[in-house]
């Protein structure tokens, strides 16, 4: 376990408040070094989009109703949007709205806005305190922080309940961390109650909560890999800048969210980074397909066993009835009609296995010598810049048509 998270609150800038680190650097910095880079180290802002705009319309919806009790408009989007979460949303003037966040931690100043933070939360106890945030998006259950999200493929697949997987998936991002970890700080309570509010940006008004308790111990197992360990490399760089081509672009990201602002701008990238990039997502892809079929099939054994379970109990008070006491035991468990299906399932997927499995090793050679030394996996192919360029613009197409 990490240190205990015991640094206190404090009510004071930094030194140099342009080294504060945000839970939406992190997000950015984690995502592409370079990105951040741009935005904060040269200063130049991505151009606005409509989302964004829209998402400040509505938090300025949601802090004037909490403070003042003011009905939305309705004719708006940004009004209509907020009312249709209004029945999770905590009365007027029951809580903070836009609650500023300033603490030290290992000597990184972390600042922030909490969205709204009180009591008389519908959905929770009216005397817990809860930690709330409001997000919109055109797809909330594709991009927000919920098992249906395919970034988070890998840690629903680890499988669990489902209050286990969404925990894991909060304490997997930066922002949730972050806002769990100061208000088990500002309190001394060993939990924070967070409730992310999503609203539908696009089609019908609609809202969707997403809640989950977080423990100290398990923020304090997080708060370094999460949080501690990329802001300190952000406050480095921002002290020491260095130049912008030296950050580690991510081109995996590039055409993420509608394709980056800077790509192709500020941001050029190699032939040889492009083809990394297109290489790194097509084995993020084929990873979650797998995963994919994994859960399926974690499912399919789940319903099977649960059937099993329920004819079982059925056999058993067959067994157990007068007109069959003392004929012996009626289809003994290895012979019994309703678990061969699934032993069959199981069998269906070993072959499957087994039939794959031959072929991938069948593929695997070991590099031979080759004229001159060296090896084939190391000879670089004998094609000109023109030939590779027009080669991964191909690439690039067919794998975006496939996998957007």
């Amino acid at each position: 376990m990490n240190a205990p998270l015991r640094q206190d609150i404090v009510e004071q800038e930094a030194l140099d408040s342009s080294v504060a680190v945000s839970a939406s650097q992190i997000d950015t910095f984690v995502t592409c070094n370079r990105k951040w880079g741009i935005e904060k180290l040269l200063g130049i802002k991505p151009p606005p989009k409509a989302s964004a705009e829209l998402g400040k319309e509505m938090h300025g919806v949601a802090e004037n109703y909490h403070d003042t009790g003011k009905s939305p408009d309705r004719l708006t989007k940004a009004g209509a949007m907020f009312v249709s979460g209004l029945p999770w949303v905590a009365p007027p003037k029951s809580g903070t709205a836009e609650q500023r966040i300033n603490f030290f931690m290992d000597g990184v100043q972390f600042l922030g806005f909490i969205d709204y933070r009180g009591k008389n939360v519908p959905g929770w106890d009216p005397e817990a305190r809860v930690t709330r945030d409001y997000k919109t998006s055109s797809a909330p259950d594709k991009y927000g922080l919920f098992a249906t999200n395919k970034d988070y493929a890998h840690l629903a697949a680890l499988g669990g309940s489902d209050e286990e997987i969404r925990k894991r998936i909060f304490l997997s991002h930066p922002q949730p961390v972050i806002y769990a970890t100061f208000d088990v700080m500002d309190t001394g309570d060993d939990v924070a109650n967070l409730d992310w509010l999503y609203f539908w940006s696009k089609g019908k008004e609609r809202a969707k909560p997403n809640r989950v308790v977080l423990r100290r111990a398990e923020l304090e197992d997080v708060f370094e890999k999460v949080v501690l360990t990329p802001s300190k490399q952000i406050v480095r760089l921002k002290m020491a800048p260095p130049p912008i081509e030296d950050l580690e672009p991510n081109p995996a990201v590039c055409n993420k969210y509608g394709g980056c602002p800077f790509s192709g701008k500020e941001c050029k990238l190699s032939d040889h980074q492009q083809f990394a990039g297109m290489v790194k997502k097509m084995n993020q892809y084929e990873q979650q397909q797998e995963e994919k079929k994994q859960m399926n099939l974690l499912e399919k054994i789940k319903a099977q066993n649960s059937a099993n379970g329920s004819s079982a109990a059925s056999e058993t008070k067959k067994s157990e009835a007068p007109s069959l006491a003392g004929t012996g035991r009626v289809n003994p468990p290895e012979s019994r009609p309703s678990e061969r299906p699934a032993a069959r399932a199981v069998e269906k997927e070993e072959k499957v296995e087994t039939k794959v499995a031959p072929k991938v090793a069948s593929e695997k050679r070991e590099d031979r010598p080759v004229p001159g030394g060296g090896s084939r996996a190391t000879v670089a192919p004998d094609v000109s810049d023109a030939q590779l360029g027009a080669a991964l613009r191909l690439l690039r197409d067919f794998m975006l048509g496939r996998i957007g």
